[in-house]
């Protein structure tokens, strides 16, 4: 049985912008965390679905590559990473290290946010569409998060049982 993970606060009543994009982000983080806690690297892996080949930990391994080439790349403009077989966790990946590089994502994210930087800073499209702005950024990632909150708590229901009551 998993420990259940702290719960985070719930996102503010009443937030400003900021407050509130980073609280629900967060929130939404946690379902993702929550599916995964407990669960070892082997299970990470399995593929309880058989209509899908998604896995635990490949979905998280998706969810902090995607986090980080949203700031890093496209709101902070740095270079790009080859993001290869993002889906898979590889062979000597493991649930612990990506869940400590995601940590490292998240607060370079708020970190990023609450610098300063205008919610309304052009942020061009990586796939040579119309441009967004950070605000967009922000929303698309809360709603990133919860479709692949979502996914984890079934996947996670499917290999154990356990599931996700807030």
């Amino acid at each position: 049985m998993p420990s259940q993970p702290s719960q985070p606060s719930p996102p503010p009543h009443r937030p400003d912008e900021i407050d509130g994009l980073l609280g629900f982000l967060e929130w939404q983080r946690h379902g993702i965390r929550y599916a995964l806690d407990g669960i070892t690297d082997a299970q990470a892996r399995l593929r309880p679905i058989p209509s899908t080949t998604l896995t635990l930990g490949g979905l998280l391994k998706h969810v902090v590559a995607t986090e980080r080439s949203w700031i890093r790349t496209d709101v902070e403009r740095g270079e790009e990473e080859p993001r290869t077989d993002e889906f898979i966790l590889g062979d000597d990946e493991t649930v612990a290290e990506l869940l400590a590089a995601w940590q490292v994502e998240a607060t370079h994210t708020e970190d990023v946010v609450r610098s300063g930087i205008a919610l309304e800073r052009e942020v061009p499209d990586y796939q040579g569409g119309p441009s967004n702005n950070v605000r967009w950024v922000l929303l698309h990632l809360v709603e990133e998060m919860a479709r692949h909150a979502g996914h984890a708590d079934l996947l996670r229901e499917a290999i154990d049982g356990q599931t996700y009551r807030r």
